[in-house]
């Protein structure tokens, strides 16, 4: 195979997830107009939808999530990574978004980011949640933007898992804990749900003051252990980390592993 299977068009494409039921895989991705400026990109970006049967022919269904044009809604600069669950006859869409109502020093807007959740019943028609958002970081465990070295809090990328011998659902978050080297503070953040609506946020399932942040976790259980794999850029290493994996190449990716 080769060539881009599929691109929306006159669009960027960037980060991704897929649902597949029935033999058909919903694509939902992040989108944006053309422009070389990757800061317009992320202050402009939606959710694309694309449907497959066999991963390589797509069929482009249109923009499905965007933020909201009351400028003091919590989502109302750009939505970003999130994932697609399924509870009962009903899907759930996890997604991050900032607000215009949150300008740091020098004018940066959108600094402090949050998660909400939209339905849908059919993967095409989505509605956003009235009690959005409904994932925050609790400052007790996480950092602030106050906190944070480049005043941006940060709270994205969720991946939701459902824990049958539990019969509840985990959340696991990009965030930053309140601890160590402010450049070394990423973490993936963990919370618990019984009807994905109402969450509890937990201390971080897993923090190594190694990264300056651990993005897009995705979790999949194997043998009887769950893996965590996740994104992060070379200039997020550590100078501790790099001495210590040389010479392992810095754009490898990170992923650890427990036993149930």
């Amino acid at each position: 195979m080769s060539g881009i299977p599929y691109q929306p068009k006159g669009k960027f494409l960037w980060d991704f997830w897929v649902y597949e039921e029935n033999g058909e895989y919903h694509l939902f991705y992040l989108q944006a107009p053309l422009h070389p400026d990757p800061h317009t990109r992320h202050r402009n970006s939606s959710v694309g939808h694309a449907v497959s049967k066999d991963l390589i022919h797509w069929q482009e269904k249109g923009t499905v999530l965007t933020a909201s044009e009351d400028d003091k809604a919590w989502d109302s600069v750009s939505i970003w990574t999130g994932c697609t669950v399924k509870k009962d006859d009903t899907y759930y869409m996890f997604y991050t978004a900032r607000s215009k109502q949150d300008v740091a020093e020098g004018g940066y807007v959108g600094h402090t980011q949050r998660i909400g959740v939209a339905t849908s019943k059919d993967l095409h028609q989505w509605e956003k949640y009235q009690g959005n958002p409904v994932l925050t970081a609790d400052y007790r465990y996480y950092e602030s933007a106050a906190e944070a070295h480049n005043k941006h809090e940060g709270w994205r990328d969720p991946y939701i898992v459902y824990d049958e011998e539990e019969d509840i659902y985990y959340a696991f978050i990009t965030a930053r804990d309140k601890a160590g080297d402010p450049k070394a503070r990423g973490c993936i953040a963990r919370a618990k749900s019984k009807d994905l609506l109402h969450w509890e946020v937990l201390p971080p399932a897993v923090s190594p003051h190694t990264f300056t942040d651990m993005e897009v976790p995705f979790l999949h259980k194997h043998n009887g252990k769950w893996y965590m794999i996740f994104a992060v850029k070379e200039q997020w290493y550590s100078e501790e980390y790099k001495e210590r994996i040389a010479p392992i190449p810095m754009w490898s990716i990170p992923m650890l592993y427990r036993d149930p």
